[in-house]
């Protein structure tokens, strides 16, 4: 990560405060497909701070009576239109995604809490809601766009790449399944939508998380790489990181490829 003088102070945003950024403009269709995008720098100024928490918390009561605590959790009324937008952009992207065949594991994300001498107190899960996919999906859309501009013009790009899972690892975990009732494509290398298939399979059963973590282990983990060779578990051609929540190294140097183009 960029250490906390830059990632939490000069490159963090700010409610009314002007930032320097690169932006991937994109344009989507009504049924979510990406009909053209452009990259350039630009200047930006954010209307406002708001948390996961308030936003989803928002998003789930649009539509429903709310008391005076979450009232008082509600954005801005000049971000609500923007939000609202996005949301419903959002949830097209993914069901698009889903029906190309890509892979969605729903993990806790582990959050360290500490105390006040900066020491580890508890380790706490955190689930997933409707504001991290919202951010989630327009993160996946600029990161497609960043990987298809690479390919076509660039001879230095770097790519995230996830290969296809290696077929012993696939016979030992259709094995396990099969114990559990679940069946995976028999073919030896399954397209992604198979796993994709048995995973939406396992909603609500007792050993969910359990079999989650045996689908996940049975493939390989994704890597960086100079030639692209697609992302098999999101379903995606072109992949890289022009932006990521740990703020990698890696997406400052696609940011200097694209800038090159």
């Amino acid at each position: 990560m960029l250490p906390e003088v830059l990632s939490n102070g000069l490159c963090s945003l700010k409610p009314e405060v002007n930032r320097n950024c690169f932006v991937c403009d994109i344009t989507v269709k009504e049924n979510g497909a990406l009909e053209e995008y452009r990259f350039y720098p630009a200047l930006m100024r954010s209307k406002a701070r708001l948390t996961y928490t308030q936003v989803a918390g928002w998003l789930g009561v649009l539509d429903q009576a709310t008391d005076s605590e979450q009232r008082a959790e509600t954005p801005p009324a000049a971000c609500q239109p923007s939000i609202k937008l996005l949301y419903a952009l959002s949830m097209k992207l993914r069901q698009r995604r889903q029906q190309g065949g890509s892979i969605e594991f729903e993990v806790p994300e582990s959050v360290v809490v500490f105390n006040d001498q900066r020491k580890i107190e508890t380790v706490i899960a955190r689930d997933r809601n409707n504001a991290h996919r919202l951010i989630e999906e327009m993160m996946l859309l600029a990161n497609i766009c960043a990987g298809d501009e690479l390919e076509q013009h660039s001879d230095h790009g770097v790519f995230r790449v996830h290969e296809t899972p290696d077929p012993l690892k696939v016979q030992e975990l259709r094995q396990v399944l099969g114990l559990f009732g679940f069946q995976l494509s028999k073919s030896e290398v399954p397209e992604s939508s198979a796993y994709a298939e048995v995973l939406a399979s396992m909603a609500g059963h007792e050993q969910e998380r359990f079999l989650q973590s045996l689908l996940l282990r049975s493939m390989k983990q994704a890597r960086y790489a100079v030639d692209n060779e697609g992302h098999y578990a999101l379903g995606f051609a072109s992949y890289t990181h022009f932006t990521s929540p740990i703020r990698r190294y890696t997406d400052l140097h696609v940011h200097r490829e694209l800038r090159a183009i």
